[in-house]
Parts: C-alpha cells; structure tokens; sequence
C-alpha cells in the first residue's frame, strides 16, 4: 500500500500547475491521507497496548461469543522423526551396507548360478523397508537365501565366488534366524516343548477363532528387528509388546540374543525364571521317559524321576505313614550308634530347633551351640538323620526343591548303590511307601553324599527364596501363527514378534496358580494382563525397578487421603500455617473439613449400571483444581452440619468483609501448591501445560525427577515403558482394540513404551509408542480473538488394522504424562 503522505507531497507538487476547476479535488484527496494516516497511528497504537497488557490465563475456556483467532499443533511428530531411533537407524544401516556389497560383488563375472543369487540379494537389498510390506520383504529374502544355499560353493578359499558365496550365507544364517546360543546339553535344561503341537487359540468374537497358518518358510527376521515393526491386535498383552519395543529401541541386538530358528520348521526362545523349578518344569525328555517306560526297565535315573513323580500321587494318609516312617527310622537309628546318649539327644534336638526356627538371629545361635557339641557326635547325628533331613525339612506334603534336586543329582554315579537299591525294591513290587524308606537307609549310609545333598539343599533353598535368583527355560515352538481372514490376529507385523508372544504362552510363566500352570492347559488368553517390568525380565534375566504412584492422582483415592500426602492433616504443618503465613485456624478448619466434599462435587461424575450407581473422576485432580476449588468458595454447597458453621464464624468475627475470607483462602492454596510441588514421593500434579506468571513451563519436584530418570535411563540403553492409569469406565467412553477406554488419543489401563525424553521451546515431554502402531494424542494450541490461550487435546486416529503414518509415537507434555500414568518401568 502507497504511503498516504508521498501522496499529499505529490498532490503539493502538481498544485501550481493544477487548474482552478481542480482544486477542490486535490483538498479531497489531502482530507483523505490525512485521515488514512490518523486511522493507522490508532491502530498502532492499539497493537502496542495489547503486547503490554498481562498473559492471558493459560486453559481459560473461551466464552460462547469469542471465536478462535489462530490455531497451531504442539510439539507435532513426523513420520521422519520417528524413525530417527537407534533401532530403526541401525535398521536402514544393515541394509544400506548389504547393498553396497553386493554392487561390489557383481562385479565379479561368476557363473549364471552366481548371477541368479547376486541378483536375487540385490533385489531385497534394493528395497525402502519403510514402504515395502514385511511380507514382501520375506518372500525376497526368503528367495536369496534359497539361492544362496543351491549354490555349489565349496570351502576352496583359492576360489573366489565360493568365498563370497560363502561369506553372504554365514551373514544371512546370523541375520535371520536369530541369535540364542543353546546349549550343547540341551536335554538337561528345563525345556517346554510344543514343537509337535499346537495350544488352544483365544476367540476374537464369540465362537470366531483364528486358523494356524505355516510361516516355515518365511525368514523369522525380514530384516534388523526395530521399535516400529511391533503391533498389537486383538489380545490384551499391550504390557508384552511395550516391554519388547522398548528393549528393541536402543539394544536391538540382545533381543535377537534371545530366540532361534531351529531350520526344522520351530522356533526356541529363552526365558528365565525365579526360583526353584517344579515337576512340571523338569526336562521334558526326562518326564516322558519316566512315564511312558515300565517301572520295572527304568534306568537309576528315571527311576529317581519317576519315585518323585508318583510322590504327587501319594495321598494324606501314605504320606503321614510315610512321615512317621522316617522319623521312627533315625530314632531307631540312635540306639546303634556309639556315642554318649545325651549328646544324640542334645544334637537331635538341636537340629529340630534349628529346622523350625524362623528366626535368623535365633538361628545362627542355634547352629553355633550345635558346633561346640563334640564332632564325632556331629557327624554321627548327621548320618542320623540322613534324608529326613533332606526331605522331611522341606514339607513332605508339597516337594518342589526335592524335586528339582532330583533332576540335579540323578545322574551323578555316586548315587549307583542307592538307586541300585530303589530298583530292586521297585522291581519287587514294594508301595512307595517302602521304597522311600529304603532310599532313607541307602543315603545315611553314605556320607559324603549326605554332605553333599546338605550343601545342594542349602542352594536350592537359597534359589527357592531368592528374589534375582533365575534359571533359563527354553521353549519350542512350531513356526506357525494365528490368523483370521488372512490378517495376523494376535500381533502383526513381524514374525519374530509373533513367536515370542506364542512362546510366552507354551511357557506357562505367566500363570502365576502352580496348580493351574501344572495342569498343562495352554492358550493365548492366559497371557493378557500384566507389567513390562516383569515380562522384560522373564524374556532377559535384566533385574527389574518400578516406580509406582497408584492411588495418588486420582480424585477417588484422594479424597479423604490424610497422612504424609494431606498438608490439612497433619498438626504441625496447621502450626506452620499460623505461625508464617498468619492464616486463621477457623479457615484451616473450613478447609480441612469442606474441600474434600466440594472435590467430590465438582469432579466427579456418576452412570447407573444394573441398577447400581457408579461414580468416577474422569481424569486425575490436580494442584489448579484445589486452588479454583477454594477460590470459588461462595459457590460451595452448603451443609449446615457439616462445614459451614466454621465457616459462618470466620464470616462474624470479619463482617461484610468477604475479601478476608478469599485471602485467606488464596494463602491456604498458596501453601498447598508449594507443599505437592516440594515433594520426593508421589503427590498431586500440575495440569498440562501449566505456567509460570513469566511464562515458563511449571512442573512438581517429583515430575522433574522421574522425567532425568527416564532420560539418563534412555541415554544409557536401558528400557523405559508406563503403565497408565484408569479413569473411565469402558462402558462410558470409547474402546480400544481389547476393550480400553480412550480419551483424546490416550489409552487408559494400557501399557507404552517410552522412546525419549526432549525439551521442545522450553517444555518437556515424554516420547511414547503405542504397540497398537497407532492412535496417537495430539495438542493444539488455541489463542483466542481476545489473547487468551488454551491447549485442546485431539486423537489422531486410524482404522482398526491401519497402520498409522507415525507408528503409534507422540510427545506427551510432562504435566500431562505424570497425570495419565500408573507406574513407570525400569529393567537395569
């Protein structure tokens, strides 16, 4: 636009020149500039009063009559970015580097076979793993690996194409097929076998089930395992492919450490466990031998196997007879050896005190006055008590550590003479009952066994009592998955994903009733439901720690909450408010007794189900909402009984003077803030988004710290996922792919993995991945016509089986991420 005062200068200039009959146009177009000119100033002047006026409320809702003025996304996340993580990096590197190689190795003018396998490698190699399917990258590798091993290389080192042949086969037998080393003596480990059969599949609507579909051929890994290719369906094990995504983030390479393709159509994967096994988790090779041969052909090994086998058998009766047997047999025992009675006695007894004793201190006083007894008399006791030690100690109505001792020691050749014994006595037709009786003479008469089963039984104790104490558990399972109409039902995406959830269940780990896991009974359904933390250490050994803030934020546990976490309860923190802030104990009384009912009021909301009221809050309470709570004490609802005579007394020392009151209230409030923003343990929160009076973001110590936590976590390669909290009932608010409520792109009661930590213009969020692959929330910032700001919170959605373009990963504001969520998941 022309400026209004080069105008009039011009207009000035032409004036001497101008005829009489058009002066009066030239004063109408001077009016006018001069009046375009006043009109600008004003608006000037208006822009510059607006920037000096205070920030506007941030989350202050816009009134009917105001329109939204500017709209922009929050911290948004592109496709790019996402896929900027190690996992998905390293991913395109592998690949990048198989291309390179194999245009290096073309060059070489082999035979047509040669030709055919370069070609073939090329081929997958040359393609975006971004925008190519899974599938299609399995058929293509599944092609060049065919190739590769048709091709007649020999071990010749003189000959070229052979060692490039060969060379590419050992790259493509590590690439793909997994990285777990087992063990040379495989059969001696605990081993759960499903190789020859299949478990029960778990419905997707009622009597729908998914088919088996053989996946033998496909390759277990279409190319490096990355955080993206994980994707939940249609079973509620979202806490399984959190865990597996955050492991996978920055460590990639020890979760292929941890399954195999055995080449035969079944896949291994290793899991570990705590504790001392049972019989149900003893070698399957070793189980089936012991039952499916005749007793009277067992080996010593299998016969030992087997006596424990049929123990479970054994019923009350037996087994009190057998009990009494054994302690019937040392005392007969006594009378033969030579010693000073009372010294057997005393060490008999003391033995007895030691095994009942639950207390260590006691204990250890016990085994040191055993000690000064003579030692000749020590040893005999030993022998004394021989077995009854051993076994009866451990309760002989339920015998896990003896029977994980049985699969230790059945094969040691010191044990010949005694199990010689059991065989022939199990040949003769003996009860259980006898034969035991006979293993109790066979083992007090060998006493460096008896010693040596002391010091085993003393491991395995320890083992059974251990909190990091594991044992490996491989499982085998056959290379096939379930699908429904030809799409994955229980995960997608990628195989080697789908093969460990179906290990996962074979295992049995899972199922926490040992009666139920003995049982034997295995589907899909068994493994929904569960904590990261937990499933990450089965799956790597890798010590778990959870921080946990249940029962905080949300308005129903709240409410009514007291001790360390309500400031109103505790007398000396009333006493502080006194002293420093000259706050009127009467006001400390109103709100003490009344905010909780208000809270109540304001938040929560209530449905009818069956005939039954429910009441919930639909997201956590936070620090504002006390605070506009108090503010707004006028509007409270009244109860005469209740606190509003307190209330009423305040409101006569200090009459018609309600400023009092609010003052009193906005210190109270000030008090409350500073005290949950102080604290090192879970408390209350600030809402998402909150600001400081400069404008700078707002966050609670605890929030601070749990946010370097996950952060120094992630830069050092550990994994990192949630567990969020559950607010709205299913049945008022959205479902999720297993029936989750949802709210604005949020999944209630669900479980992500957390993929970073970034600050974005001063604020900090929380980078987290949905293992749906999709459903993602977003912000938007909304400055209104009137300068006032408020964020609204958007769902970016997608069909069921769609696949989003971000993969199910979004920032989520620290504020806002400390309000959603449970527990946080640490594996060090």
């Amino acid at each position: 636009m022309c400026n209004p005062l080069q105008k009039i200068e011009q207009v000035q200039a032409q004036a001497p020149i101008v005829v009489q009959a058009e002066q009066q146009e030239v004063e109408q177009v001077q009016t006018l500039a001069v009046q375009q000119i006043q009109q600008e100033q004003e608006q000037r002047a208006q822009q510059v009063q607006q920037t000096q006026r205070p920030a506007a409320p941030v989350d202050a809702a816009p009134t009917r009559t105001q329109r939204k003025k500017k709209t922009e996304e929050v911290a948004p996340l592109s496709r790019d970015q996402v896929r900027e993580n190690y996992s998905d990096v390293r991913k395109n590197a592998f690949q990048e580097n198989l291309l390179q190689n194999v245009q290096l190795d073309m060059k070489l003018r082999g035979s047509k076979q040669y030709k055919a396998v370069m070609d073939a490698i090329k081929a997958y190699a040359s393609m975006n793993l971004e925008s190519t399917s899974t599938d299609k990258q399995s058929v293509a590798l599944a092609k060049a690996r065919k190739l590769l091993h048709r091709h007649p290389a020999t071990p010749d080192a003189q000959d070229p194409e052979s060692v490039i042949i060969n060379r590419y086969r050992l790259y493509f037998d590590t690439f793909t097929d997994g990285q777990l080393e087992l063990p040379s003596d495989m059969e001696q480990e605990c081993c759960v076998d499903y190789s020859q059969k299949e478990f029960e599949r778990t419905s997707i609507a009622a009597g729908i089930k998914p088919s088996w579909v053989d996946m033998k051929d496909q390759p277990l890994f279409a190319h490096e395992p990355s955080v993206n290719d994980v994707q939940q369906r249609l079973l509620g094990d979202c806490y399984l492919e959190a865990a597996i995504s955050s492991l996978v983030l920055n460590t990639p390479e020890k979760l292929k450490e941890c399954l195999r393709d055995n080449g035969d159509g079944t896949v291994t994967v290793r899991f570990f466990k705590k504790g001392c096994d049972e019989i149900i988790d003893l070698p399957t090779f070793v189980q089936k031998r012991a039952l499916e041969s005749d007793p009277t052909k067992l080996s010593d090994q299998d016969l030992l196997v087997r006596l424990f086998m049929d123990w479970k058998k054994v019923n009350k009766t037996e087994a009190d007879q057998i009990s009494e047997a054994y302690i019937n047999h040392r005392d007969n025992l006594g009378s033969a050896l030579q010693s000073t009675p009372e010294h057997i006695e005393k060490t008999l007894e003391l033995s007895e005190q030691i095994l009942q004793e639950t207390d260590k201190q006691k204990k250890e006083e016990l085994e040191k006055e055993l000690e000064n007894l003579p030692k000749k008399t020590f040893e005999l006791a030993v022998e004394r008590i021989g077995l009854q030690d051993l076994l009866h100690s451990m309760d002989l109505n339920h015998l896990p550590q003896a029977e994980a001792l049985a699969a230790q020691v059945c094969a040691d050749p010191e044990f010949a003479p005694m199990l010689e014994t059991i065989n022939q006595a199990r040949q003769s037709g003996l009860k259980v009952t006898e034969v035991l009786k006979q293993m109790v003479q066979q083992f007090e008469t060998v006493t460096p066994i008896i010693n040596r089963l002391k010091t085993e039984k003393k491991e395995l104790f320890d083992l059974s009592q251990s909190e990091v104490a594991t044992h490996p558990v491989y499982v085998t399972v056959k290379k096939t998955v379930p699908r429904l109409a030809g799409v994955d039902a229980y995960t997608a995406n990628s195989l080697w994903v789908q093969m460990i959830q179906k290990a996962y269940a074979a295992s049995g780990l899972h199922i926490k009733d040992n009666e139920k896991r003995a049982e034997g009974k295995r589907n899909y359904k068994q493994i929904e439901g569960g904590h990261s933390d937990d499933f990450l250490e089965t799956l790597t050994g890798i010590p778990k720690k959870r921080v946990s803030q249940q029962g905080i934020t949300p308005l129903e546990q709240f409410v009514g909450l007291g001790g360390d976490l309500d400031p109103l309860s505790m007398t000396w923190r009333q006493n502080e408010m006194k002293s420093t802030m000259q706050i009127d104990p009467n006001m400390i009384t109103v709100v003490q007794v009344g905010l909780h009912s208000q809270l109540e009021h304001r938040y929560l909301r209530s449905y009818t189900t069956k005939g039954e009221q429910v009441r919930y809050a639909k997201s956590a309470l936070t620090i504002e909402d006390l605070r506009e709570t108090m503010v707004d004490w006028r509007n409270w609802k009244s109860n005469p009984d209740y606190y509003m005579n307190y209330l009423r007394d305040v409101r006569n020392e200090h009459p018609d003077d309600d400023e009092y009151v609010d003052e009193q209230m906005r210190k109270i409030a000030d008090y409350m803030e500073s005290f949950y923003a102080n604290l090192d343990i879970p408390g209350l929160e600030y809402r998402r988004f909150a600001q400081n009076v400069d404008g700078t973001p707002k966050y609670t110590r605890w929030a601070a710290m749990q946010y370097d936590a996950m952060r120094q976590a992630l830069e050092h390669g550990k994994p990192v996922s949630v567990g969020t909290q559950s607010f709205i009932p299913e049945k008022i608010q959205g479902h999720g792919l297993n029936g989750e409520s949802m709210e604005a792109g949020f999944v209630q009661q669900h479980a992500y993995s957390v993929v970073g930590c970034e600050e974005i213009d001063g604020r900090k969020y929380v980078t987290l991945r949905n293992p749906w692959a999709r459903m993602e929330r977003r912000y938007v910032k909304v400055t209104e016509k009137d300068g006032r700001v408020h964020y609204d919170v958007k769902a970016n959605t997608q069909g069921l089986f769609a696949q989003s373009d971000n993969s199910g990963t979004f920032h989520m504001e620290l504020n806002d991420f400390m309000n959603a969520v449970d527990d946080i998941y640490f594996n060090e």
